[in-house]
């Protein structure tokens, strides 16, 4: 189990201001195209000051405790139902379901960033979410498990019955209910995957990019007991090699980020390892779990960038999120879009994205499927 540890270098203080005058300011996130992911300079959201200590183990699990605690919805709150777009609901797991399978504190690794995941991860495509609704099927009843602002919340809850986007990080819940104005069949829902059997009834169960998060087995086993016959797991995420431990997407610009992000303390190569990437592919947990009948699509999108985006982006990271950089982050953006116009003078960048949408179900029995394939008599 992977526990939350103090950040090296970072200052313990829960104060915030705003940066100095001094450096120059992020971004401010802005929505973009599908194809073209930039951004004009402008005024940020508002800046943490001095970073917040990461909390230990012990205020952990007494944070997570609090989480799932029952407590009175508050006035006006309605019963979750059929086209209630935004809720406010704390879950409770029962006592033997309270186990640590998504990494403790993800709110607090993420803080900051949700403005700049939404506006600046470049999501999957049009052509990945139309085929992940269609292996699900129109009528189906879906859970987006660390749903982060609904990358694919928002889109596939337009194309199927309902979803329950689920996220332990209340800011990117309160992103996702801004995003998602006018969707009726998305309810926002506080929580993780310690909660499973105290969530509306869903019948399968997506993960984009949260799925590394996790204990993998422990959720796969619990899916199991959960899910009813014909659910499947669907993974949405880019294409990795058998075999290797997560990496980050590959990136042209990616020599220039881990020079910044090394002078100021921010360890890429520990972000890439540190939550429970242990050189074990997704298709080989799912293959051992009890889905492990595997469909597996690829597709494959070209984007631009440009300096203010690659700067959105960075800052969406959890490693070099606002709240990880604190007082840091102007100087921080100030060296990030210096050094990324020395390497590339010309402000443009190219990435090839290329993005799986791994389907997983419950073997056929074979009784069945002999039956399926006997040619009929004549």
């Amino acid at each position: 189990m992977l526990r939350c540890r103090r950040s090296a270098g970072l200052r313990a203080s829960s104060r915030r201001r705003r940066p100095s005058s001094g450096g120059r300011r992020p971004p401010e996130p802005r929505p973009r195209t599908a194809a073209t992911v930039s951004a004009e300079p402008a005024a940020p959201p508002r800046t943490p000051g001095r970073p917040s200590r990461t909390p230990g183990p012990r205020e952990c699990r007494g944070r997570r405790r609090r989480a799932l605690r029952p407590r009175s919805p508050a006035k006006g709150t309605q019963p979750v139902g059929a086209g209630q777009a935004t809720i406010s609901v704390v879950l409770s797991a029962p006592a033997g379901l309270r186990r640590s399978f998504m990494v403790p504190c993800v709110e607090d690794l993420f803080g900051g960033a949700a403005p700049y995941y939404a506006r600046y991860r470049p999501g999957y495509g049009r052509a990945a979410i139309d085929h992940l609704a269609a292996a699900l099927g129109a009528d189906s009843r879906v859970l987006d498990l660390g749903c982060g602002p609904g990358t694919i919340a928002i889109p596939l809850a337009r194309r199927v019955r309902s979803v329950l986007a689920v996220d332990p990080a209340r800011e990117m819940l309160d992103e996702g209910r801004r995003l998602a104005d006018g969707v009726p069949n998305l309810v926002w829902l506080p929580g993780d995957s310690t909660v499973l059997r105290a969530l509306p009834p869903f019948e399968h169960v997506v993960m984009g990019r949260s799925f590394h998060w996790m204990d993998r087995r422990s959720v796969l086993t619990e899916l199991g007991e959960v899910l009813p016959p014909g659910g499947a797991v669907a993974l949405v995420g880019p294409v990795k090699r058998q075999g290797e431990p997560w990496q980050p997407d590959s990136q042209p610009w990616q020599p220039v980020e881990v020079r910044v992000c090394d002078a100021f303390g921010l360890d890429i190569r520990t972000a890439a390892t540190s939550f429970h990437a242990t050189g074990e592919h997704h298709h080989d947990l799912l293959a051992a779990s009890p889905f492990s009948s595997l469909e597996s699509r690829i597709f494959s999108r070209r984007l631009t960038w440009d300096v203010d985006g690659l700067v959105g982006l960075q800052l969406s990271y959890s490693y070099s999120s606002p709240a990880r950089l604190g007082e840091r982050l102007p100087a921080f953006v100030e060296a990030l879009r210096r050094a990324l116009l020395t390497d590339n003078p010309a402000g443009r960048w190219e990435q090839t994205l290329v993005t799986e949408v791994l389907v997983a179900r419950r073997p056929e029995p074979a009784g069945r499927r002999d039956r399926r394939q006997r040619p009929s008599s004549a």
